[in-house]
This record gives structure tokens, C-alpha cells and sequence, in this order.
């Protein structure tokens, strides 16, 4: 139960700093009036990494909520909420700062989303045991079998 409130809170805080980190620095860029730095392929890299690390986290958490579904139900609710997520994000830079809706940044979003879903497939077992709290779970449930034996 700790393990999903602490992935849980960390997915919503990393989300937090990812709005907040785009609207300052829209902001910055519109008082330089530098605006076609966010047109930029460097901006829209690291805002696919930005969802990477945010994709990673809330896979983890997506893990330890919904822990009996397994990873062919994970990973499309990871990319479906994050892609739900981005899109409020854009949305609100564009309430709060008058900055058109881009499509470019959505799909920046997605790709980074894309590739922690991805990762959930290459990695190394033992790894995706780790990250997805696999493992932890099933040392519970053979202590709950060895219990069920007494």
C-alpha cells in the first residue's frame, strides 16, 4: 500500500514540475521575445524526455495500482493517461499564457511516453521486477501461502 501511494505522488509530482517548468520557460521565452526557440527540435527533445521520465514513473504507479491486471493492460493505461496528462498541460499553458495549442508538443509528449512503454519490453528482468514491483509482490504472496499452510 506504501508503494502505491509513494509512485502515485511522485507520478503527480514530476507532473507538477513538468507543467510548471513549461510555463516558466514559455514565459521567459515570450518576455525575450524568443518564441521560436519552442518551435526549436532541441526544445522538443527534452520535452520527450521530460515524458520519458514522467512515462516511467507513472508506469510504476499504473504497476502497483492496478497490480492483478498485468503489463498488456499497463502499458496502453500508462500511455493513454500520460497522453490525457500532455494534453492538459499544453492546455493549460495555453489558458494561463495565451500560447496557441501545438500539436508538434503533444506528439513530442507521446514519443516520450512511447519509448517508456518500449523500455517495459526490453529491459532485463530483473530490472522491470524492480521497477514495476513485481517482485515485491510475489515475496508477499508466498508469505501469504506459506500463512494460508499453518
Amino acid at each position: 500500500m506504501r508503494s502505491k501511494i509513494t509512485w502515485t505522488i511522485t507520478a503527480v509530482g514530476y507532473y507538477g514540475l513538468i507543467v510548471s517548468a513549461h510555463y516558466r520557460l514559455m514565459e521567459i521565452l515570450k518576455m525575450l521575445d524568443a518564441s521560436g526557440v519552442s518551435e526549436a527540435p532541441l526544445f522538443k527533445w527534452l520535452y520527450a524526455l521530460a515524458y520519458l521520465g514522467f512515462g516511467i514513473i507513472l508506469l510504476g504507479a499504473v504497476a502497483r495500482l492496478h497490480a492483478g491486471a498485468g503489463a498488456v493492460i499497463w502499458r496502453p493505461t500508462m500511455l493513454v493517461v500520460g497522453a490525457l496528462f500532455a494534453a492538459l498541460d499544453i492546455w493549460l499553458l495555453q489558458q494561463w499564457s495565451g500560447i496557441p495549442m501545438r500539436l508538434e508538443d503533444w506528439m513530442a509528449a507521446l514519443l516520450g511516453l512511447a519509448v517508456a512503454a518500449i523500455l517495459a519490453r526490453l529491459l532485463p528482468e530483473h530490472l522491470l521486477r524492480l521497477w514495476l514491483g513485481i517482485e515485491r509482490r510475489g515475496r508477499q504472496s508466498e508469505k501469504r501461502a506459506a500463512r494460508n499452510e499453518e
